[in-house]
């Protein structure tokens, strides 16, 4: 595994009570285990040249006596090989998974693992993915600063010559930015303008011609 995530407050929490050289020593030793997904060698004289701690052989003792257990095997440590087989399990999880053609439908399956210690997580690589990253397939709501595009104001003189565009948008841009919720998000503005134009009740121009020049006659004959 080539990369882990450190989380530095649980480590600060189980690591408080070593000396500097012997916090250093502990993090080179959990790197060379998950590095290798093998417990630490017995050959401690030849470990220790491999990790390049000749002159700390003592602070090496002290860390792998409080956080291994000496076994046959080597020094092994049950949290680590419980996070590292998490990890391979995983791993033939997401190539079967492959295999068959992606992931199954409807179902979170990431490519992380479950962290190497209480402070660290696995991953396949250095990213991260989170749901703010993720755009949404479900729309948008109209910006604050929306003004009527010259498209919009041609459909509106062509379709519905009856109406002015410009009062016809804002009061298009004062409803929908103070409508709330999910019936404030659209996903096609440009289709919305038009159905909100084509929707206008307006009262047609001959008829308030004939009612202004009803009211200019009544003034006359007064």
């Amino acid at each position: 595994m080539h990369y882990y995530k450190f989380e530095i407050s649980v480590w600060n929490l189980h690591t408080a009570h070593l000396t500097l050289v012997e916090e250093a020593v502990y993090r080179r030793l959990i790197d060379h285990y998950y590095d290798t997904e093998q417990p630490i060698g017995l050959d401690c004289k030849g470990m220790i040249r491999r990790l390049r701690l000749d002159g700390y052989e003592e602070q090496v003792i002290t860390v792998l006596n409080e956080f291994f257990l000496n076994t046959e095997n080597g020094w092994v440590n049950k949290h680590c090989d419980a996070k590292i087989k998490a990890y391979k399990n995983q791993k033939k999880v997401n190539k079967n998974n492959g295999k068959a053609g992606g992931r199954p439908k409807k179902q979170d399956i990431t490519e992380s693992v479950p962290d190497g210690l209480p402070f660290v997580t696995l991953t396949t690589n250095n990213k991260q993915e989170t749901k703010n990253n993720v755009v949404s397939a479900r729309g948008t709501r109209l910006p604050t600063d929306w003004e009527l595009s010259e498209d919009q104001k041609n459909f509106c003189i062509k379709e519905r010559p009856d109406l002015d565009p410009i009062k016809v948008s804002a009061g298009f841009k004062d409803y929908w930015i103070s409508v709330a919720g999910a019936k404030g998000v659209k996903k096609d503005w440009d289709a919305t303008w038009r159905n909100w134009v084509r929707n206008q009740k307006t009262q047609p121009l001959a008829i308030a011609k004939q009612s202004t020049d009803w009211w200019m006659n009544d003034r006359r004959i007064k």
